[in-house]
């Protein structure tokens, strides 16, 4: 691994730049440090044509102003969650509203996704406090974790499993030492 430092007054520096940048934006020059729309939009669909998890999805990317709109429908969440995420990343987005709906190719009964969240839960060590319950696709899941990481980890594996529309997490995590 490779570390890289920088003097106290190159960091000055580039966070005075920063504020700098950030004043001529709110003064209305912002359009010409940005990003066009043209040029994000093109930037999103790339990655999302270079991502194979989202193959086969049908969303549309709608971009004004810094501001991106994603419409359409995906079969799993995490799908839903994939694109979101690499809008956010994608620089010169300002805001994203996604309305993207998740309809899942098969009906999974609730009990059948309980049984399912449950499996992934009992898979990993460090989740098996977790609650579960399901209503109408809707995963709840209670629980005491050790990081925000295992949160986003149980997140991402739930949204994988075919039939989970939306994930509800109610948090709270072991006191560190």
């Amino acid at each position: 691994m490779q570390y890289y430092f920088i003097s106290h007054n190159r960091a000055v520096g580039f966070i005075v730049l920063r504020f700098v940048l950030g004043l001529l934006a709110l003064a209305g020059f912002g359009n010409a440090l940005a990003v066009t729309d043209a040029a994000l939009q093109a930037r999103i669909e790339f990655q999302v044509q270079h991502e194979p998890r989202l193959d086969g999805t049908d969303v549309r990317i709608i971009v004004d102003g810094g501001n991106v709109v994603l419409n359409g429908q995906v079969s799993l969440l995490s799908q839903k969650m994939l694109y979101e995420q690499i809008t956010w990343q994608t620089g010169g987005t300002i805001d994203v509203d996604s309305e993207i709906r998740v309809v899942p190719v098969t009906a999974v009964s609730d009990p059948r996704l309980t049984v399912n969240i449950r499996a992934v839960i009992q898979q990993h060590k460090s989740l098996q406090s977790v609650d579960v319950s399901v209503k109408d696709g809707v995963a709840i899941l209670h629980g005491t974790f050790n990081s925000a990481a295992d949160v986003l980890f149980l997140k991402w594996k739930v949204a994988e499993i075919e039939g989970v529309t939306r994930i509800l997490i109610e948090s709270q995590f072991l006191a560190r030492r």
